[in-house]
């Protein structure tokens, strides 16, 4: 029984011309520059949160008596 393995996947071509000039004007239809510097940010700090060492991670507070569980 032969395996079929997994197949290089090929790069994908570079936009060029009148192509790369529709992709450019949609990206920037696409979000207001404030936006885009929010999202950034945000995704700095996440990328901040999950490559801290174990150790610096904030602990969860402990649920209290009475907290339902979930």
């Amino acid at each position: 029984m032969l395996w079929d393995m997994a197949r290089p996947i090929e790069p994908t071509p570079t936009l060029e011309g009148e192509d790369a000039q529709r992709l450019l004007e949609s990206l920037e239809q696409s979000a207001s520059p404030e936006e885009i510097a929010r999202l950034r940010q945000q995704a700095g700090a996440f990328v901040d949160e999950v490559t801290r060492p174990k150790g610096l991670r904030p602990i969860p507070p402990a649920p209290t008596q009475g907290s339902p569980r979930r």
